[in-house]
């Protein structure tokens, strides 16, 4: 059936233009040749709190020195440049839910390597966002990993009303997302008791400011070791 659907709406490559006529994985909404130009953040020694690329011998950089964090590392996939940059873009702003597809690919490629059998907590959408666009779009990533990939997904956590986040400096993120998030009513008493690790899912770490805090909460709910996952790397 998906061959059939292919020939009938190919669609074309979001980043080229080109057809997607029997290109890759069907219904993704880019091409393999796109795609291999993602530019993973380089696989040389990076800093295990953030993980941006260091260039000392040290294991944490001078940043991440000077702040503490509630989850114990973040791993980011890919840089936000580029390819990614644009995927994201077409993604959140051009509701192309198809994208999903392809972060669901990568995601769930890494969460095979680096942190098997561990369930996913995506961090939530903002209510202003989910009012302009109508979706949840970690949401729907996850809803993938766990349809397609059977990778378990924990709907831990759920937004206040909060100021956006963007354009904020790292100090000002963290005093504008305090109580921002919170654990999810139903959530209280649907899992008990709650694992001990897990994956916290987010598409872009910037300053850690967002993450942290849903760090801080699943700590409460008393998950000891939150290990965060994203996409890009800004």
């Amino acid at each position: 059936m998906s061959a059939v659907l292919e020939i009938l709406f190919p669609g074309r490559c979001l980043i080229c233009g080109k057809s997607l006529l029997f290109q890759g994985k069907p219904f993704y909404p880019a091409c393999p040749t796109c795609l291999l130009e993602l530019r993973p953040v380089e696989n040389r020694k990076r800093c295990r709190k953030c993980s941006v690329p260091l260039i000392s011998e040290r294991e944490i950089c001078t940043r991440c020195r000077e702040r503490e964090y509630e989850f114990s590392s973040n791993y980011s996939l890919f840089e936000y440049s580029g390819i990614m940059k644009e995927l994201i873009y077409q993604y959140k702003f051009k509701n192309r839910k198809r994208v999903a597809l392809v972060f669901a690919g990568l995601i769930a490629a890494e969460i095979g390597r680096k942190y098997r059998n561990l369930p996913v907590v995506p961090v939530p959408a903002r209510k202003s966002t989910l009012r302009k666009r109508g979706w949840d779009h970690q949401e729907v990533i996850a809803g993938v990993l766990e349809k397609y990939y059977r990778i378990p997904v924990l709907r831990l956590l759920k937004r206040r009303g909060k100021v956006p986040q963007k354009g904020l400096g790292y100090r000002e993120r963290m005093i504008n997302i305090r109580g921002g998030i919170v654990l999810a009513e139903r959530m209280k008493t649907n899992i008990s008791p709650f694992p001990g690790r897990v994956i916290l899912l987010d598409d872009i770490f910037t300053t850690g400011s967002t993450v942290n805090e849903c760090a801080c909460i699943l700590h409460g709910a008393g998950i000891k070791d939150v290990q965060v996952l994203t996409l890009a790397l800004d």
